[in-house]
């Protein structure tokens, strides 16, 4: 990903192979990628750094995605656009039969807390609104730059990755689990 002035954003490393996480934003139509990214950073910016290898799941990177979208489409409105998923996931929340304590003044850790508590008491609803539309295809848009023929399933991407590229993002940095 390069700025205006044509310089990387992203600077190089021998422990991370990032050409392939600059060909994850080159191009974008939609949040999901930014926002799958921030939420990772922020669940590795949490862990503890002497726990061994870091385990996440999707869950939790899901519940990430839309409580950082909370305040751009609750607060000020902003909508992603038109094929963008997050904002329908929200629009699903507000639905009283859902059982979700929505409240579109929430901070985003309010919403974090609000949907960690909907995935464990509703985790039905849970999956079909919100784990179901973003799981589908955005880990595997997501990751598929860093492999280097085309792959039938997510998992099947991770196992082929692990075992060909120690250096990437996923693979031993990341172990991803449902």
């Amino acid at each position: 990903m390069k700025d205006p002035f044509g310089s990387s954003l992203l600077v190089s490393s021998s422990n991370v192979a990032l050409k392939p996480l600059q060909r994850v934003f080159h191009k974008t139509t939609a949040s999901y990628k930014f926002l799958w990214f921030l939420a990772i950073l922020d669940l590795v910016k949490e862990a503890p750094q002497d726990a061994g290898p870091l385990r996440l799941s999707i869950s939790m990177i899901c519940a990430r995605m839309v409580a950082k979208s909370w305040i751009p489409t609750q607060r000020f409105k902003l909508s992603f656009g038109r094929w963008d998923q997050i904002t329908a996931i929200i629009e699903a929340l507000k639905n009283p039969e859902n059982d979700f304590p929505f409240d579109p003044r929430y901070k985003e850790s309010e919403a974090l807390n609000a949907l960690e508590g909907f995935a464990q008491a509703k985790p039905e609803k849970f999956r079909k609104i919100i784990f179901s539309p973003l799981a589908r295809y955005v880990p595997y848009r997501f990751l598929s730059v860093w492999f280097p023929k085309a792959v039938d399933s997510f998992k099947e991407a991770i196992a082929f990755n692990s075992k060909k590229n120690r250096r990437c993002l996923i693979g031993s940095y990341l172990n991803l689990a449902a």
